[in-house]
This record gives structure tokens, sequence and C-alpha cells, in this order.
């Protein structure tokens, strides 16, 4: 639970600390960070010791309460010891996280922060040459796969799905247009059905096994 406090609190326990040009107020945390941001040690190094400070006059207070003997406001040992416990784990939990910050900091770079890179980006694939004759390249479904999933019923071309390849012909290069065939059900509109990709020498290229095996 991380408690508001002000920097410039004054703490009766550690001898009275300059006067910072700029008042920051908040929890613990979110004044390290500022402090930190701006490479402020010397206030770095007040807070962590006014959270001592203020650690050991707790510590202070509840021996003082433990002693006490008044009736009217009695408080168990195990209670005090259980509170104390508490206030120990929080503000040690508070400097260890605060310490590993700093630590951090000060071994990454020299304490500069490198600028995040960006994710790198996939190749950008270039269309063929646009003066290579296109040839098309009819690819249908194979009769096994019309048969329509759902229903049984066969089904019907409705389109086709263009991938332009740069393969040879005898002689010549060309950009073969493989036409897969994509056939639906008029039936019931149940699952489209695409042909095989046509004869490439790895999937997702742009070049045909017979222009890669004469090269």
């Amino acid at each position: 639970m991380a408690r508001r406090m002000d920097i410039h609190d004054d703490v009766s326990t550690t001898p009275r600390k300059a006067k910072t040009s700029k008042q920051l107020s908040g929890s613990v945390l979110d004044v390290l960070r500022e402090l930190l941001t701006g490479r402020r040690d010397d206030e770095i190094i007040e807070l962590f010791a006014k959270l001592v400070a203020r650690n050991k006059e707790l510590e202070l207070l509840l021996g003082k309460m433990r002693e006490s003997k008044n009736r009217g406001e009695q408080i168990s040992s195990a209670q005090l010891d259980l509170f104390l416990d508490k206030l120990r784990e929080e503000s040690d939990g508070e400097l260890d996280e605060a310490d590993a910050k700093l630590e951090k900091v000060a071994t990454l770079n020299a304490g500069r922060v490198e600028p995040t890179k960006p994710p790198k980006q996939p190749p950008v694939r270039r269309p063929p040459p646009p003066g290579l004759r296109r040839v098309r390249n009819p690819i249908s479904v194979p009769q096994e796969d019309l048969p329509c999933p759902i229903c049984g019923t066969l089904r019907e071309c409705i389109g086709h799905e263009t991938t332009e390849v740069i393969d040879l012909i005898p002689a010549e290069v060309i950009v073969r247009l493989d036409e897969r065939e994509i056939v639906a059900c008029g039936k019931c509109d149940g699952v489209l059905e695409r042909a095989p990709i046509g004869d490439k020498v790895v999937v997702g290229g742009a070049y045909g096994s017979r222009l890669v095996g004469d090269l």
C-alpha cells in the first residue's frame, strides 16, 4: 500500500535539507519516478533518508505504546507485533523496488534510456515485370473435393483466385497466371473449396519450378 508523502516534509530525527525549486507530492513511488526521470540524485538520497527516519519514528512510537499501562486503551503485544511486521514489510518493499529501479537506470546505457526499435517489417514482394507475357494456367478443384461436406451436393465454380508466378516456357520467360478454381455449394451455401496451389519452388514464392530448374 503506497503512502502519500511530501518530499519536503520535515523529519525530526534528520537534519533539515535545503528546499528545492519544485515541490513534489504523491506516493513514494510516484515521487521516485519523477526524480529518476529528472536525474535528481540529491533529492533521491533525501527521499530515502526521510523514509528511513520515519520508519524509525514509528518503531519508537510503537515501542512506547507497548510499554504503556493505560487500561482504557489496551493493545495486545501480538497486535502490535503484527502491525510492526506489516509496516516493516511495506517499507522494505518500497525501498527494495526503488533500489532496483535506481540500479537498472544506472546500469543501462549509463543511465540513458534507449529508444524503442520499431518491429521489423516483412519484405515487400515486388510485382513481376509488366513486359512479360501473361499465360493463363487454370487449376481446377480435384473431383473428390467437389462434394459439399455439409449436404453432399456437387459444388459449382464461383470464381478464381489468381496468383502471378514468374515461370519459364522453353526459350521464353513468362508470368504464369495460376487461376485456382473456387467452388461453392449452390444448395446450402456451405464451405468454399479452392483448387491446389500451382507448381512453384516455394509455397508463397514467385518463381515456378521450370524457371528455377533451367537457371
